[in-house]
């Protein structure tokens, strides 16, 4: 595959920015970097810095590893009497799903340290760099299409909960539609403040006081050690053979992987029809305790094991980059 580059994204935005970031000599992680950077402002309801995620990292010639830079809980949730934590459901259409809002819901963002991670193992260029397309973006603003547009109807209900964003995502009290700008310029004074203080000055600094203090006040969890203790890490993805091949898949606590494992492993009986090989998947494993035990039926060497609750059918955004040296 070397010499040969390729992106998906989920918003062409999001892609352009990947694809300057290769044009201008960038691997496939500082690519990756940016066009994480880039989907906060492109895709706001999927992606965002006080979030979380993981990647999977395949650097040639070295064998894949996965980084889990996933939101991580308080340390300690004592009693509160002013909790800030209340339920909201989102109608979906098929099915209503409860969300719970409010700071006593909020987790440490592992976004930001796991960019830093990945450009400290793998990136080429400055994060100076890979900011600016994005901080371009935040000045310029980004037209609404459609799926972003369907997203912020659905989620509504909680982004009215924040009268912080008000003016990025409603025209009054009107919902903004698709080809309205959304426009993010205290976003831009974030990055720039990002790209002077780094990562200490979102966990260690300026940011993780504030968030941590208002938390304190206003009836969350959040407290500056939960910032200052934030680590992204390295893991083994899972490792299946598939028709002479080998899968690697984002290992736990992603549900992702495990996932993809079953539908894999499912296809051969469903002649290569995906939809359908989905859809069961879907139907039979609701709870992560069903998708452990198939799971060691099919792949006993895999020892992937959890506990939990539902799974959520609802999930966010993605991007794939593969650049002309053979990283992915």
């Amino acid at each position: 595959m070397k010499n040969q580059q390729a992106i998906s994204a989920g918003h062409e935005k999001t892609l352009e920015v990947a694809k300057e970031i290769l044009l201008a000599g960038g691997n496939a992680f500082d690519a990756s970097i940016a066009a994480a950077f880039a989907m906060f402002i492109t895709e706001p309801c999927m992606a965002s810095a006080g979030a979380g995620g993981f990647a999977l990292c395949l650097q040639n010639g070295h064998a894949p590893v996965m980084l889990d830079f996933f939101t991580q809980t308080p340390r300690s949730k004592p009693e509160l009497e002013n909790r800030d934590f209340y339920p909201i459901n989102v109608n979906f259409g098929i099915e209503i799903e409860t969300f719970h809002v409010g700071l006593a819901s909020s987790a440490v963002p592992g976004t930001i340290a796991g960019l830093y991670e990945m450009h400290r193992q793998f990136g080429s260029m400055p994060m100076a760099e890979l900011l600016a397309p994005t901080m371009d973006l935040a000045k310029s603003g980004v037209l609404l299409n459609t799926f972003q547009s369907i997203d912020l109807e659905l989620l509504e209900v909680i982004f009215r909960v924040d009268p912080s964003v008000k003016d990025v995502f409603f025209n009054g009290d009107e919902r903004k539609k698709e080809g309205d700008l959304l426009h993010f310029p205290h976003f831009g004074s974030f990055l720039d403040f990002l790209k002077d203080e780094g990562e200490t000055g979102f966990y260690k600094g300026e940011i993780g006081r504030k968030v941590s203090s208002d938390s304190k006040e206003r009836g969350g969890y959040l407290r500056r050690e939960d910032f200052e203790n934030y680590r992204a890490v390295w893991r083994k993805p899972l490792n299946i053979p598939w028709h002479n091949k080998e899968l690697y898949l984002p290992n736990g606590p992603s549900l992702g992987g495990a996932i993809m494992a079953l539908i894999f492993g499912y296809l051969d009986i469903y002649d290569g029809d995906w939809i359908k090989t989905i859809s069961q998947v879907k139907n039979r494993y609701q709870h992560p305790r069903d998708i452990s035990k198939r799971l060691e039926t099919l792949h006993p060497e895999l020892d992937f094991h959890l506990e939990g609750h539902e799974v959520s059918t609802k999930g966010t955004s993605h991007f794939n980059v593969l650049d002309k040296w053979g990283n992915a």
